[in-house]
């Protein structure tokens, strides 16, 4: 992976985080700000500014570490811009590997150097799922569309989402052999029912009537059921669904599975 793929993957596993630790979270879509994300920590009425940083490899001393700092480039120099109070209240390091994230206060690196070891960062870091958060379905369904783009990441895939909140699609890959539309779609696993299956319409609902929408090659290519407690993700071209019923049993597609 690139540094730039490396860094959006980062972001991405923090904010799945975040979402599964039931934070509120904002992500910010200017390049020039000096953080990433913004998300409510404390659970008071202020959202934190967040730095994401991925952790980074020692190989000569076979350690793990994080920069603190931000490289300017210009024609002519590079500078090191250390971060301060003033740009975030914390800095973010995400171990990609491991799937481990720490999130830092900003004050305890004030007095570091451009870098810190791992092992200096160890209490911070965010836990497992809390037992008390209960997800909404709105969170479910973001936390399984960021766990369908790391994937395609991490296999070299350029990621693009639509600014349309109408849209029949979540986002739109491009694996340097054309455009493809993805829609992703959490698994559903009924209780006292065998099997995982994946739902082949999506519903809309106004104040008398609620509409139903079958996908079709119409308006996407792919559809990638996911997982959401074991990150299977099954992967699915449109033909092969278009002829199916309102869903689909993941037995039926053992082939697509990622």
């Amino acid at each position: 992976m690139t540094i730039n793929q490396r860094g959006r993957l980062a972001e991405l596993i923090l904010i799945e985080t975040l979402l599964r630790s039931g934070y509120n979270v904002d992500v910010t879509i200017n390049n020039d700000q000096r953080y990433d994300v913004r998300a409510n920590i404390n659970n008071g009425k202020v959202s934190h500014r967040i730095q994401v940083k991925a952790v980074s490899e020692d190989l000569a001393t076979n350690s793990k570490f994080v920069y603190t700092h931000k490289k300017v480039h210009n024609s002519l120099t590079t500078k090191s811009y250390v971060y301060t109070y003033k740009d975030v209240e914390y800095l973010a390091a995400v171990d990609i590997e491991e799937r481990r994230s720490y999130l830092i206060p900003i004050k305890f690196l004030i007095d570091n150097s451009t870098r810190i070891n791992l092992s200096k960062i160890m209490p911070f870091e965010i836990k497992k799922i809390s037992k008390g958060v209960e997800l909404s379905t709105q969170q479910k369904g973001m936390i399984c569309e960021l766990m369908c783009q790391q994937e395609l990441i991490k296999r070299s895939y350029r990621v693009s989402l639509p600014l349309s909140a109408d849209s029949p699609y979540d986002m739109i890959i491009d694996s340097g052999e054309g455009l493809k539309r993805v829609q992703v779609k959490m698994l559903q696993k009924p209780k006292g029912r065998g099997g995982a299956f994946i739902r082949l319409i999506a519903k809309t609902y106004s104040k008398t009537k609620c509409k139903v929408r079958r996908y079709s090659k119409e308006n996407v290519d792919y559809i990638c059921g996911v997982d959401l407690a074991s990150r299977d993700m099954y992967f699915i071209p449109i033909e092969y669904l278009e002829d199916k019923k309102t869903s689909i049993a993941v037995s039926q597609v053992p082939q697509y599975l990622l």
